[in-house]
């Protein structure tokens, strides 16, 4: 999955500043969102200079 971040995130994700992300759930048609917590592991944010 690849995500635009604002020029101002990006900056921090360049930086290696800490950073907390929270991701919302977006419900598809004819899918319903899980009720149980998605656990979600190895995740990078990377300036698109660096992909």
């Amino acid at each position: 999955m690849q995500v635009a971040l604002p020029e101002s995130l990006a900056t921090m994700v360049a930086s290696n500043q800490p950073l907390t992300v929270h991701m919302l759930p977006v419900q598809l048609r004819g899918r319903d969102i899980p009720k149980a917590p998605i656990q979600l592991s190895n995740i990078s944010l990377v300036p698109n200079d660096l992909a």
